[in-house]
């Protein structure tokens, strides 16, 4: 499962996809880093470098960044598998990079 790789959650309509964002080096640990997606809306407050967006299925999604978070990879289920994704990583890199330093 590497950085880029896309999941459905079908039991998640709020957060219906999620992205792995942890380095392909670290593959060793138990555990991955994914970022959630949400459906995008007009009304949901977007900053390009932390929230940016993508496309799935002719449907854009926005990277919600700020709600990171560590999954074991037996909560992982590659029948949940979407697509691969890898040109997603200086987007990703990016993101968390602004989440961290705010630059």
């Amino acid at each position: 499962m590497i950085q880029g790789t896309i999941f459905r959650r079908p039991d998640n309509q709020d957060y219906p996809y999620f992205v792995i964002a942890q380095s392909g080096q670290l593959d060793d640990l138990n555990t991955r880093v994914i970022i959630p997606l949400v459906r995008w809306h007009p009304s949901l407050p977007g900053m390009n470098k932390i929230n940016p967006t993508i496309t799935i299925d002719d449907e854009r999604f926005i990277l919600m960044t700020q709600l990171i978070q560590t999954v074991y990879l037996h909560q992982l289920d590659e029948d949940d598998i979407h697509s691969y994704r890898p040109e997603m990583r200086d987007m990703i890199v990016s993101a968390v990079d602004f989440l961290i330093t705010g630059s």
